[in-house]
C-alpha cells in the first residue's frame, strides 16, 4: 500500500492504491480488498471500516477508529452533533453501512454531497514536485471549502464527478486541469480572503473537533459568548437584528458564494434562530457564527463594545490589585433603572460591580453588586479590634448603616442601639470626637422625637398573628399553599418587610422556617386532601373532573401505591 499523505481522504488513498497495484478495474481491486465486488466506495463517510482494516496488510497499521477520525469527513459532519448520535454514527460507520451513519448525523442522501472533487492547482503542483503525484485533500471536499487558505485562490472543480455509484478515482494532472471551472465565482480579494479563512476553520475542525454538546447546550454556549464579546444585545428573550447585521458586515460577499446555507433571510434569519432556539443547523452556519465570535473576542471585529475592549480595573477596596486591569471580560445586560444597558464586571477575587450605559451615551460610575470572599475576614478582624463603623465605612467606600447590615448578616453580634450609639456597630465606644450631640427632650407644643421600633415586642406579636394566619390557610378548602406572601397578606404586612428584618425577629424567623411549605410538602398535603374526596365521590364525578384531580402532583402516585397494596379505587 502507498504512503499516506497529509490530510488525505481514505477514498484518495484507496484510489492511489488501486493505481499502484495496477488492477485492471475497480471491481477487481474491491474484490481483492473486501472479498466482494458489491462494496461501494464513498468519499465522505465510508462504511465497513472494521472489515477494511482487517483486510489491509498488517504493515499499514490502520485501525478502524483512526481511519474514521483522520481519513474521512466524520469529524466535520459530527462536530456539532450530540454525544448519543455521534457515538451511534461512529459505531454504524465502523461496523455497518455508511447510509446508517449518515442518517444518524441528520444528513440527507444528497444534500451534503459535492458534484465533483475540488482541488487547488498550486497545491497540485507542489504535491507532484514533492511526492511525485497529487491527491484529494479532506478539507477541500466539503461545501464550506471554496478557497485555498495557503495560496489565497479559489478552488477548482475536477473532472471526477461524484454522481451515481462512483468507483475509485485518483487525482492526476489530467483530471485536475488548469482551465477547470471554479467552484464559485469570486474576484474580490477581500471575499477570497474570507473564504480562505473559512477553509482554515474547516481544517481546524477536522483536526480538533469540539466536545460533544446537545443543541440546548450549544444555544446556551452561543448566548454566553454573545454576552462576553458584546456583539449582540438582548431584548426580552430575543436577540435584536444587530447580530444579523454583524454577520453580514463580517463575512461580506462570502455569504453569497456559499449559497442558500449561508443566505440570511430577513423574515427568518438563521443567526438569530441559532441564538434563540435549539433547532439543528448545518456545519457551515456553525463555522460562520463561530468565526464571527472569534473575531469579536480577539478585537478584530465588534460593533457593540460600549465599555471599551478591556481588560477593566478591579474596584475591590480590600484587594491588593485594586485599580489594576484584572477583569478580562464584560457581560452586557439590560438596565431596568432609567433605561439603557449595563455592563457587569466580575474579578477573580469575587468582587462584582456594574456600570450603566444611559440612553444619551453617558456611563455611570461603578455600582457594587458583590463583595467577594475577602469581606467576611476583614469584618471579623475589625470587630475583634473594636473599630468604629464609620472608620470601616471609609475603608469600604460605603455608609456606616451598610457596615452594620453586613455585620448583622455575618452574625457579628450587632446588638447596640442605633439611637444611642449611632456610629458604633460591635463596640460600646461612645467617647471621643466622633460622638454626636444628643437631641434635647421634646417639650410641649413641639413634635416629639421619633423613636425606633421595639423589635422584641413586634417579634412576639407578629409571631402570634402569623400562627393564626397559618391555621386559617391550613383549614382552607380548596387547599392553599403556605407561603410568605399568603401569610403576609393575612397579617397585613409587606413580605419584603418581613424577610428583610428576620435578623431582628428570631421568633418569626423560626416560625417561618417550620411553617412555609416546600414543593414536596405542598404536594403531599394536597394529595392527602384530594384522595379522600376522590374515594368518596369517584362514581358521581364527571370523567374530566376525575382526570383533573388525578393529574394533581402526588395523587396519581398515591393511587398507584394503594392499588399495589390491594386497595383499588
Amino acid at each position: 500500500m502507498p504512503e499516506r499523505f497529509p490530510d488525505e481522504l481514505l477514498f484518495s488513498w484507496l484510489s492511489r492504491s488501486h493505481v499502484h497495484y495496477g488492477s485492471p478495474d475497480p471491481v477487481t481491486f474491491t474484490r481483492s480488498l473486501f472479498g466482494s465486488k458489491r462494496m461501494a466506495s464513498s468519499y465522505d463517510l465510508p462504511g465497513n471500516l472494521r472489515l477494511l482494516s482487517s483486510c489491509l496488510p498488517t504493515r499499514t497499521d490502520l485501525a478502524a477508529e483512526m481511519m474514521l477520525w483522520e481519513m474521512t469527513l466524520f469529524p466535520y459532519y459530527a462536530a456539532f452533533a450530540d454525544r448519543a448520535n455521534r457515538d451511534a454514527a461512529m459505531a454504524a460507520l465502523i461496523e455497518g453501512e455508511g447510509a446508517q451513519g449518515r442518517a444518524l448525523l441528520g444528513m440527507n442522501a444528497r444534500s451534503h454531497k459535492l458534484s465533483a472533487f475540488r482541488f487547488c492547482p498550486e497545491c497540485r503542483d507542489e504535491d507532484i514536485a514533492e511526492f511525485g503525484e497529487t491527491y484529494w485533500r479532506r478539507a477541500f471536499q466539503v461545501e464550506a471549502a471554496l478557497a485555498c487558505p495557503k495560496h489565497q485562490r479559489m478552488l477548482l472543480a475536477s473532472d471526477c464527478q461524484l454522481e451515481g455509484k462512483y468507483r475509485f478515482q485518483a487525482a492526476t494532472r489530467e483530471n485536475c486541469r488548469d482551465d477547470a471551472v471554479p467552484v464559485s465565482v469570486a474576484t474580490d480579494a477581500g471575499v477570497i480572503e474570507r473564504l480562505a479563512r473559512l477553509t482554515s476553520a474547516v481544517q481546524h475542525l477536522l483536526v480538533l473537533p469540539p466536545a460533544a454538546m446537545s443543541r440546548t447546550e450549544l444555544r446556551d454556549d452561543y448566548r454566553r459568548r454573545f454576552a462576553d464579546v458584546g456583539i449582540a444585545r438582548m431584548r426580552g428573550d430575543k436577540y435584536s437584528a444587530a447580530l444579523n447585521q454583524a454577520m453580514v458586515e463580517h463575512w461580506g460577499g462570502a455569504l453569497a458564494c456559499l449559497g442558500s446555507q449561508a443566505e440570511i433571510d430577513e423574515k427568518m434569519p438563521w443567526p438569530t434562530r441559532m441564538a434563540t432556539s435549539s433547532y439543528g443547523h448545518s456545519v457551515v452556519r456553525h463555522l460562520l457564527l463561530r468565526g464571527l465570535l472569534d473575531a469579536a473576542q480577539d478585537g478584530r471585529f465588534g460593533r457593540d463594545r460600549p465599555f471599551g475592549n478591556g481588560p477593566w480595573n478591579c474596584e475591590n477596596p480590600l484587594a491588593e490589585h485594586r485599580g489594576q486591569p484584572t477583569i478580562p471580560t464584560c457581560k452586557l445586560g439590560r438596565s431596568y433603572a432609567g433605561g439603557g444597558r449595563a455592563g457587569i464586571f466580575e474579578c477573580c477575587c469575587g468582587y462584582v460591580y456594574t456600570r450603566r450605559l444611559m440612553p444619551d451615551g453617558s456611563i455611570k460610575q461603578p455600582a457594587r453588586q458583590s463583595w467577594g470572599p475577602l469581606l467576611e475576614p476583614y469584618l471579623r478582624e475589625c470587630a475583634s479590634n473594636g473599630l468604629d463603623a464609620s472608620v470601616v465605612a471609609v475603608r469600604l467606600g460605603c455608609t456606616p448603616k451598610t457596615v452594620r447590615s453586613l455585620a448583622a448578616y455575618y452574625n457579628l453580634g450587632t446588638s447596640v442601639s442605633r439611637q444611642v450609639y449611632r456610629n458604633s456597630w460591635v463596640s460600646t465606644y461612645v467617647d471621643g470626637p466622633r460622638r454626636r450631640k444628643s437631641k434635647p427632650p421634646a417639650t410641649d407644643g413641639k413634635k416629639p422625637v421619633k423613636r425606633g421600633r421595639d423589635w422584641g415586642a413586634f417579634d412576639s406579636d407578629l409571631a402570634v398573628r402569623l400562627a393564626a394566619a397559618n391555621a386559617e390557610i391550613l383549614s382552607a378548602d380548596p387547599p392553599i399553599r403556605v407561603t410568605l406572601e399568603a401569610l403576609a397578606a393575612r397579617v397585613e404586612e409587606w413580605p419584603a418587610a418581613i424577610s428583610g428584618n428576620l435578623h431582628r425577629m428570631p421568633q418569626v424567623a423560626e416560625f417561618l422556617r417550620v411553617a412555609i411549605e416546600t414543593k414536596l410538602g405542598w404536594d403531599t398535603r394536597r394529595a392527602q386532601m384530594i384522595v379522600p374526596f376522590l374515594r368518596a365521590n369517584w362514581d358521581s364525578l364527571m370523567k374530566l373532573e376525575r382526570l383533573r384531580l388525578l393529574n394533581s402532583p402526588g395523587v396519581r402516585q398515591r393511587r398507584a401505591m394503594d392499588r399495589a397494596s390491594g386497595d383499588p379505587w
